[in-house]
């Protein structure tokens, strides 16, 4: 298990689990532990566990939704964002999740509670706030 990096915003996901998952548009899902988080996907993503690998990019959503199911119930163990806005999630089974930048859009965003908010703009730019402050993470 990765330690807690006073650097890493996203640790706020280790040892949280995953309580839902969610297509109402864009791909949505929970994470609890102490509070609850929500990952809202609405670009691509791509999902590597047991039974294989799986992109969602360019393919209908809903066929994969299965795949993602099987998150329910898993811990988180590391959570990171790469300069390019790409974030990786890995879990306790050693699947891992990547939420992928997009150029021209919002690709996924991070909120939780104390109005936490990450966000990666299109480009890949990746930014955080808490409350009313605005913190450029990856330039």
């Amino acid at each position: 298990m990765m330690k807690n990096d006073p650097n890493n915003y996203l640790d706020v996901l280790v040892a949280s689990t995953v309580s839902r998952v969610a297509f109402t548009g864009s791909v949505r899902i929970e994470f609890s532990n102490a509070s609850t988080y929500l990952l809202r996907c609405e670009s691509g993503i791509a999902l590597e566990s047991k039974s294989g690998k799986y992109s969602m990019r360019g393919t209908p959503w809903e066929e994969t939704m299965v795949e993602l199911d099987q998150l329910i119930g898993l811990k988180v163990v590391e959570s990171r964002v790469a300069d390019d806005g790409k974030l990786t999630i890995a879990f306790e089974d050693g699947s891992k999740l990547e939420a992928l930048p997009d150029q021209q859009f919002e690709s996924w965003q991070l909120s939780g509670p104390g109005r936490f908010l990450v966000v990666s703009l299109p480009g890949g730019e990746t930014v955080e706030w808490k409350g009313e402050q605005r913190k450029t993470l990856n330039t």
